[in-house]
């Protein structure tokens, strides 16, 4: 949602300013979409070593803290 209402009132100001919106703005709601795809792929990352059947419980706790940074930090890097 926040995405949305981000996109929406970058054109709201464009509109406002007197700025012709070019055809080549995003649109909202795909900017949301977008967004929402990503969410729940990051969301998945953790969750693979929880649906893995072979690990017992407390290995596919670390695993899953490990592949979330490992995640997390291939994102900043």
């Amino acid at each position: 949602m926040g995405t949305y209402l981000s996109s929406q009132a970058e054109r709201d100001a464009l509109a406002a300013a007197g700025t012709p919106v070019a055809n080549g703005l995003r649109s909202p709601i795909r900017d949301a979409m977008v967004m929402a795809g990503a969410y729940a792929v990051g969301a998945l990352v953790p969750l693979i070593a929880l649906m893995t059947p072979f690990l017992d419980r407390p290995a596919a706790v670390v695993m899953a803290v490990t592949l979330t940074a490992a995640t997390l930090f291939a994102l900043g890097v």
